[in-house]
């Protein structure tokens, strides 16, 4: 079962979806901080949205926040889902149901894409299986030496 999040019901959730960003965004200390407050004040605000999966016994087996944005390439309006975190290994169907899900809510807020980005290697095999494209790459130097 997929639900959308209440931001109200985010506090209660609050520590699964902080491990969901650092796992699946990579980022550690000071830069996860600041991410996960920014984050709890987005969801809080009903600003960015947190899509679960239950399993039977209502545990929380996957993790899906999203932000409607504008791309900086069309100008289009998009859902940007980041992060995104399975705590129980999922089977593809089960992963073509919650983005059907999401896919909706993105078409229901005149959204024209769906956008995420990962740095996990599996998800680059993953992500073609579900209908996704590669759309761009980014690439980062440290200036700080």
């Amino acid at each position: 079962m997929i639900i959308r999040l209440l931001p109200d019901q985010i506090p209660q959730l609050w520590d699964a979806i902080k491990v969901a960003c650092k796992e699946s965004i990579h980022i550690n200390g000071d830069d996860l901080l600041v991410y996960t407050n920014k984050l709890l004040h987005l969801l809080l605000s009903d600003r960015a949205q947190c899509f679960v999966e239950l399993n039977s016994d209502r545990r929380v087996v996957t993790i899906a926040v999203t932000r409607i944005v504008i791309d900086n390439y069309s100008n289009d309006k998009i859902l940007l889902m980041e992060p995104v975190y399975a705590f129980e290994k999922n089977t593809l169907n089960g992963l073509r149901y919650a983005l059907d899900v999401i896919k909706k809510f993105a078409s229901s807020n005149e959204c024209t894409k769906l956008i995420t980005n990962s740095r996990i290697e599996a998800m680059y095999r993953l992500l073609p299986m579900l209908g996704f494209e590669e759309y761009s790459r980014n690439f980062s130097v440290n200036t700080r030496s």
